[in-house]
């Protein structure tokens, strides 16, 4: 079954093109309608410590939820970018508190001390693709991955529920790409649609 996966890159070319020809003012509609999707399901899993991002290069941007505020009792944590994993740290003012990384992304300021990643309840993760059984396709770095390894294999370990973040036209049927052993799942994924809760990958045709 090996040769009918498409190539990890040719699919990420693919997204970053669809991506990047959509239309900002239809993004930022569909953001906002995502973040209230994603608002919503925070309440309703009880999210208190929550790891978010800042969007970068058209990534569905949540940054209406700590503008226009939201659930006051809710933490945003974001990330850091350490040598392999990332360091999720406590934000309360975004504007001020984060600045550019060294991967051009806006990350915490280094007085910042992080949490453990267990101790978040809920983490946000960004994706080029996502699919019905929590395959997500990132940029290639590998952070996320490294970071919850010990969410691997099934879905199983400790750690926060994991909740991919796209558009839905990034949100994709199962078995695209080849599913490597260090690969992550996520457990659900947020669109402007709706949230979906993933089918577990033993499921898979």
């Amino acid at each position: 079954m090996a040769e009918s996966y498409m190539e990890k890159r040719d699919v990420r070319l693919k997204m970053k093109e669809m991506r990047k020809q959509f239309p900002p003012a239809e993004a930022g509609v569909l953001s906002r309608l995502a973040g209230r999707r994603l608002d919503a399901f925070l309440v309703f899993m009880g999210a208190r410590r929550v790891g978010i991002y800042a969007a970068v290069r058209g990534e569905m941007d949540f940054s209406s939820l700590w503008s226009e505020g939201s659930d006051a009792k809710r933490t945003y944590c974001f990330p850091r970018v350490g040598k392999d994993v990332l360091h999720f740290c406590p934000v309360s003012h975004p504007e001020a508190e984060l600045q550019p990384g060294t991967l051009r992304i806006p990350e915490p300021v280094r007085d910042i001390p992080p949490l453990n990643v267990n101790e978040l309840d809920v983490v946000v993760i960004p994706g080029l693709a996502f699919d019905l059984y929590g395959g997500r396709l990132g940029t290639g770095g590998g952070y996320y991955d490294r970071t919850f390894q010990g969410r691997r294999a099934g879905q199983g370990g400790s750690g926060p529920l994991l909740v991919g973040a796209c558009y839905a036209f990034q949100l994709l049927v199962g078995g695209l790409w080849k599913h490597e052993a260090w690969d992550v799942d996520v457990d659900w994924v947020i669109t402007d649609r709706g949230a979906l809760r993933c089918l577990p990958r033993e499921y898979m045709p």
